[in-house]
């Protein structure tokens, strides 16, 4: 069995999230349905939560934030400066809880 490494789940899981992002979300803002800030959101918080278990790194989430918010950057439709600006800030908060509590639970939560 071949071991992933970090680069590989960094690039793995930030093309994952930015497709979502940038096609899912732009559809879901294009129709203006409720809710959809919290819905990705919340799919950013399960990618940030499962690239920082894989990689047992606080700095993985804060590096996917900033990799999927430049991404976000060639989306060809929507608004962009504040779902860049959003994605980010969610990374870096969710990124120095992690460092401060650690790596379990309460980190992850907080």
């Amino acid at each position: 069995m071949q071991k992933i490494d970090k680069t590989d789940n960094l690039a793995y899981f930030s093309t994952s999230l930015s497709v979502v992002e940038n096609t899912i979300g732009g559809a879901l803002h294009y129709f203006h349905i409720p809710f959809t800030g919290q819905i990705l959101n919340l799919n950013q918080i399960y990618f940030m939560n499962r690239v920082t278990w894989l990689d047992r790194s606080w700095r993985s989430a804060l590096e996917l934030s900033i990799t999927v918010s430049l991404l976000k950057s060639l989306s060809p439709m929507g608004k962009k400066a504040t779902p860049m600006l959003a994605i980010f800030m969610q990374g870096l908060v969710y990124a120095l809880c992690c460092r401060f509590f650690g790596l379990n639970l309460f980190g992850q939560i907080t």
